[in-house]
């Protein structure tokens, strides 16, 4: 076998010229870009941390009151809720009789502050998701009456720990 000779060898080594300075400025992140990708993963980690406790919350709150298969759904709505979107197609949950209808909307109370949301929307949110429960109010109803404290029930007001 031919040893190859170092002239041989230049030929097959240089065909690939080295990338120029600018080329490389352009490839690396700006300070702005670093620090926009850090604060928005930060946002990110937060609002998954935030969830984390709300769906913990549901699940202590409601594990005695409900179905394996309604509770798992109920979390998945809440989580559905968090991001402000409209909930597309809801199948409401039943709960145990033991629940009124102001333990539900203490629940949806405690949730929608931990989230910021208005009244509004978390009394539309609990009046479609705990359809039976909440049929005989009105939305408007809900809304006024959520985060009232004269009645004696199971689910407590909460100040948000979120």
């Amino acid at each position: 076998p031919e040893v190859p000779t170092s002239k041989d060898s230049n030929h097959t080594h240089n065909v690939i010229a080295p990338a120029s300075t600018a080329e490389e400025t352009i490839s690396e992140p700006s300070e702005y870009e670093v620090m926009r990708t850090n604060a928005i993963a930060k946002q990110d980690h937060a609002i998954q941390a935030k969830l984390e406790k709300v769906i913990s919350y549901t699940k202590q709150t409601m594990v005695a009151y409900m179905s394996e298969e309604d509770l798992n759904r109920l979390c998945a709505y809440v989580a559905e809720y968090s991001t402000g979107d409209t909930l597309q197609k809801i199948s409401p949950v039943k709960v145990d009789t033991q629940l009124k209808s102001i333990d539900i909307m203490h629940f949806g109370w405690n949730i929608g502050k931990a989230f910021g949301r208005k009244r509004i929307h978390t009394a539309t949110f609990i009046k479609n998701v705990f359809a039976h429960t909440l049929r005989d109010l009105e939305i408007s109803t809900i809304e006024r009456k959520m985060s009232n404290t004269e009645t004696k029930c199971i689910v407590e007001l909460t100040s948000p720990q979120y």
